[in-house]
C-alpha cells in the first residue's frame, strides 16, 4: 500500500468510526493533504464525492436500522444527519425508491424465517488485529486474505493461537456488490507495521450475543437472516453501532465441514 492509499484509508477508517458527526477538517488533516487537493483525491479514490459517499454509508446504515427495529423514523432519521423526517424521506426515496415507512411494511411481510438462537451472550476485550480491506463481491475476498497471511507468514506472526476474523460491513441486499466492504483479520500482538495493504486496527469490546454457522461460506446469509429477522426483533435486542464480526474456527476442509461463529454486537 503507498502513501496515497494509506491516507485515503485512514480517511474512510475515520468516516466509519464517526459516521453521526462527520469533521471534514479532521479528514482533511488525517489525509495530508491541503483542501484544495482533498476532495478531487477523495473523487479520485472512492469514485464518490466526499458528499456523496458520507450520504450513501449514513443511509445503508438507516436501512440496517430499520430494519432490525432500532428506532422509529424520526430517531433513525437524526442519527443520518438529516434534521428533519421529510428531508431523510427525500433522500430514502432517492436511493430506495421508496419510503422508509414502505420499506418498512415490505420487511414485514416476509416468508416464514427459521428461528435461532445464540450459543452464548459475552463481554469480550478490545481485540488488536491486522487487516487487509476488500472492497467488492464479498465471495471474492481471497485476494486479501491471500495478502494478510503471506505478509504475516513472512514476519512469523502466524501461530497456533492466532485468531481469524472477518468483517462484513454491508448488507450485499442494500449495496451495489462493488461497495461491500470486508476487512480480514489475524490477532496481532506486537504493534510492528507490515507491508503492502495490511494496516493495524482493533476489534471493538463490548457485549456480544454468539451464534454458530456450520456449513458453506454460501449460506452466512440465512444464518445472518435468522438472527436479524427472527431473535434479534422478536426479542426486541438493541445493537450497538458497531458491525458483526465473523471467527473462523476451521480451515482445508470440505465445505459442509466449516465451523464459523458470528458474534453480534448487543447493549
Amino acid at each position: 500500500m503507498n502513501q496515497y492509499e494509506k491516507s485515503m484509508q485512514k480517511v474512510l477508517n475515520e468516516i466509519e468510526k464517526n459516521l453521526e458527526y462527520v469533521d471534514i477538517q479532521d479528514l482533511i488533516a488525517i489525509s495530508g493533504y491541503s483542501y484544495y487537493h482533498f476532495h478531487r483525491i477523495f473523487l479520485g479514490y472512492t469514485g464518490e464525492s466526499l458528499k456523496k459517499y458520507i450520504r450513501r454509508i449514513r443511509l445503508e446504515t438507516s436501512v440496517n436500522k430499520l430494519q432490525c427495529n432500532q428506532g422509529n423514523i424520526t430517531t433513525i432519521a437524526l442519527e443520518a444527519g438529516y434534521n428533519t423526517p421529510s428531508a431523510y424521506n427525500k433522500a430514502f426515496k432517492e436511493m430506495f425508491n421508496c419510503s422508509p415507512s414502505k420499506f418498512i411494511q415490505n420487511i414485514n411481510i416476509k416468508k416464514e424465517i427459521k428461528m435461532i438462537e445464540p450459543l452464548r451472550i459475552e463481554s469480550i476485550e478490545i481485540i488488536d488485529v491486522y487487516k487487509v480491506r476488500h472492497v467488492g463481491d464479498y465471495f471474492k475476498c481471497e485476494t486479501a486474505w491471500n495478502e494478510l497471511l503471506e505478509i504475516a507468514g513472512n514476519n512469523s506472526l502466524l501461530k497456533a493461537d492466532t485468531k481469524f476474523y472477518g468483517i462484513s460491513y454491508d448488507d450485499p441486499n442494500i449495496v451495489a456488490i462493488d461497495k461491500l466492504r470486508y476487512d480480514a483479520c489475524i490477532t496481532r500482538v506486537q504493534d510492528d507495521e507490515l507491508a503492502g495493504k495490511v494496516e493495524k486496527d482493533q476489534i471493538s469490546g463490548g457485549k456480544y450475543a454468539v451464534f454458530a454457522h456450520n456449513g458453506s461460506y454460501d449460506k452466512l446469509s440465512d444464518t445472518y437472516t435468522s438472527i436479524y429477522g427472527s431473535w434479534i426483533k422478536d426479542n426486541e435486542i438493541e445493537l450497538r453501532d458497531a458491525p458483526p464480526i465473523e471467527q473462523y474456527l476451521t480451515f482445508d476442509v470440505a465445505p459442509e465441514d466449516l465451523r464459523t461463529l458470528i458474534l453480534v454486537p448487543i447493549k
